[in-house]
């Protein structure tokens, strides 16, 4: 049987777990899904060596880490959740 304080520090915690799915989540979606892919298209630009499939595999690219990002953010929502 859980006393209150210990079912205070669970929500706690699990708030814990669910923000830091949120932030990881932003991150990966921010950082490796947009801005990743568009240095190395700006890169293949500045050395002339910008093709088709470059854009096509950074499409790719953004697209994955969407879904993976998207993953690790119900991830930690779902910790929250369980928390109840």
């Amino acid at each position: 049987m859980k006393t209150k304080h210990m079912k205070i520090v669970a929500y706690f915690i699990a708030l814990l777990f669910g923000a830091a799915g949120v932030l990881g989540g932003g991150y990966i979606f921010i950082f490796w899904g947009i801005i990743e892919p568009i240095m190395d298209i700006c890169k293949a630009i500045d050395t002339h060596t910008v093709t088709a499939s470059l854009i096509g595999w950074s499409i790719v690219k953004f697209l994955i880490w969407d879904v993976i990002a998207y993953v690790v953010a119900v991830v930690g929502l779902g910790i929250v959740g369980a928390a109840e």
